[in-house]
């Protein structure tokens, strides 16, 4: 009986042995699993981590590359800016060196158009020398651009030159036989320049030959007030007789 027992105590201590063996190979096996499981998380983020970078580097790439052809065109863009403002500067000295031309052919040019009125048939002297007056001071101006200067110089030439082509009445006072009388003044272009006073007592016009007003005979008087009113758009147009300069004569002639 002993011996019989002392197998069973041997057999179960081998089976308990054995045993211990098994659970210690399942918590082995278990324990690998987990850090492999851990492992293969770990891995797992470490891809994901690295597809990351990648796309963050093919960004970056990329943009490099945007921003290297940008500053290749922005580099041409300056260097043709640089060539731009060589060409404004050069322009620039260019007016300059007009402007110093021009300035002393714009006093020539309103010497002339000052004496050319002084010389010519006298109608509305006071509005027209106040005009040469006021462009003297205009080109003295350092305010006053060159080219509004020019502009307004040749504006006034313009106006001196339409004048030739127009028909007009205007009122003045002169004195006449040493009295101040408002007339009524007519000028035909350039061709020629009539007075009447209000009452029609006084008819007189511009002797371009000899440079001086003589008197006209009272038998324009119904013939002038009826042109002063055509001028003045009061009737319509119509034929008038009228004393006027022949063309390469100093006498009159009767239109």
């Amino acid at each position: 009986m002993i011996y019989f027992f002392t197998f069973i105590l041997t057999s179960s201590f081998f089976a308990g042995s054995q045993a211990d063996d098994l659970k210690k190979s399942v918590q082995a096996i278990q324990s690998s699993h987990k850090e492999a499981k851990d492992s293969q998380k770990k891995i797992n983020q470490w891809d994901d981590e690295t597809k990351k970078l990648l796309t963050q580097y093919r960004s970056a790439l990329n943009k490099t590359e945007n921003l290297k052809i940008y500053n290749e065109q922005l580099s041409a863009y300056i260097s043709s800016q640089k060539e731009e403002i060589l060409e404004i500067r050069k322009k620039i000295e260019e007016v300059k060196d007009t402007g110093k031309e021009i300035v002393p052919l714009m006093l020539r040019m309103l010497d002339s158009l000052s004496q050319f009125i002084d010389l010519d048939v006298p109608f509305l002297l006071v509005e027209r020398k106040k005009r040469i007056q006021e462009l003297k001071e205009v080109l003295n101006r350092s305010d006053v651009s060159v080219s509004e200067k020019y502009r307004q110089l040749i504006s006034a030439y313009k106006l001196e030159q339409d004048y030739g082509k127009t028909m007009q009445s205007y009122r003045e006072i002169r004195e006449i036989d040493g009295k101040e009388l408002t007339v009524d003044y007519l000028r035909l272009g350039r061709l020629a320049l009539i007075y009447k006073s209000l009452d029609g007592h006084y008819i007189g016009y511009w002797d371009k030959a000899n440079r001086e007003w003589k008197k006209l005979s009272k038998t324009y008087r119904k013939p002038l007030a009826k042109a002063i009113k055509m001028a003045k758009k009061q009737i319509p147009p119509d034929l008038v007789k009228l004393p006027v300069p022949a063309p390469s004569s100093t006498s009159e002639k009767k239109l």
